[in-house]
């Protein structure tokens, strides 16, 4: 019996075609910080997998949670920055700007996934 698998290409998604590099919604608000913010990246796999985007509807409070998740983390990082006397340079609305144009996505209305490979 064969397994399938599928393959999902977010770059162009999440990476700047003119400059390469990470758009700034999934940049981390630290620039000490080389992983890519979660929250708004989900929001991409739930575009591009049906079957996620289904899972997500079906969990209550799904979208509150993810944008209490993103509130609470950048919370943290700015508290713990200003220990450290550091100044967070990037703008943390890009992120709740974010979440708030895919919010389609998690109340019904986001368009279905697209395969290759």
């Amino acid at each position: 019996e064969e397994v399938g698998v599928d393959f999902y290409d977010l770059f162009d998604e999440l990476v700047d075609q003119q400059s390469l590099l990470l758009k700034p919604a999934y940049c981390d608000i630290s620039d000490l910080n080389i992983h890519v913010v979660w929250e708004t990246t989900l929001l991409l796999w739930l575009k591009r997998l049906p079957w996620l985007q289904a899972r997500a509807r079906e969990l209550p409070g799904f979208q509150a949670r993810l944008e209490s998740s993103l509130s609470r983390y950048l919370k943290e990082k700015r508290e713990e920055f200003a220990e450290k006397d550091l100044v967070i340079t990037r703008d943390s609305s890009v992120y709740t700007d974010r979440l708030e144009e895919e919010e389609d996505v998690l109340c019904g209305s986001g368009a279905g996934g697209e395969t290759s490979g």
